[in-house]
């Protein structure tokens, strides 16, 4: 099984993530662990090592999956490429495919969790404060289409989300199906950027 979170930043996704990891005993590939690894490394270009963390993810998890391994991705998750790319990834290995869309409805707790991830060096200086990533993100298209998505909100009762991801994840969707309604999706975006 492969599992994508998704949302924005300060939602909650890693805790999610971790929390799916260790449900199905599967690695959890962060997003934010590779860029940082990038950036540190001497890619200079914020953007770019972004999209080359999402090249890295794909074929991490390509890997894992062709071993036999159940993946958890912890990353924004929305952008129709990277799902297409994951629900390439998941057909060609036969492997289930699951998006958890992560919300928190209180705005000051998704202002402390930021604060967190800024003090730790996960987001960049030039990124102040939540309302300016917010903008930034907005560009971005973030319409999980096609996924079987489940939407959590991590900042209500820990015990009913887990509840409701655990069933969420004892679904059995129809791959081939999930795969025609993503690459339909993807066609028609690219076909709207000409």
């Amino acid at each position: 099984m492969l599992v994508l979170t998704a949302g924005l930043p300060g939602t909650g996704k890693s805790g999610v993530a971790r929390f799916v990891g260790k449900e199905l005993h599967a690695p959890v590939l962060d997003k934010d662990v590779i860029k940082s690894a990038l950036l540190e490394r001497g890619e200079q270009d914020w953007n770019r090592s972004g999209s080359l963390a999402y090249t890295i993810l794909r074929d991490l998890t390509h890997e894992l999956l062709r071993q036999g391994f159940d993946v958890v991705i912890d990353s924004p998750g929305h952008y129709k490429r990277f799902q297409a790319d994951m629900v390439a990834v998941a057909e060609e290995h036969g492997s289930e495919i699951r998006l958890i869309e992560c919300i928190c409805s209180d705005d000051e707790e998704r202002q402390r969790r930021f604060a967190r991830r800024k003090s730790g060096g996960a987001m960049p200086a030039q990124m102040d404060d939540l309302d300016e990533v917010l903008d930034e993100v907005e560009r971005e298209d973030f319409t999980p289409e096609g996924l079987p998505a489940l939407q959590v909100d991590t900042c209500v009762d820990e015990d009913e989300m887990q509840r409701k991801i655990k069933k969420y994840l004892a679904e059995r969707p129809n791959l081939a199906e999930i795969a025609g309604d993503v690459r339909r999706s993807t066609v028609k975006e690219e076909e709207g950027d000409g």
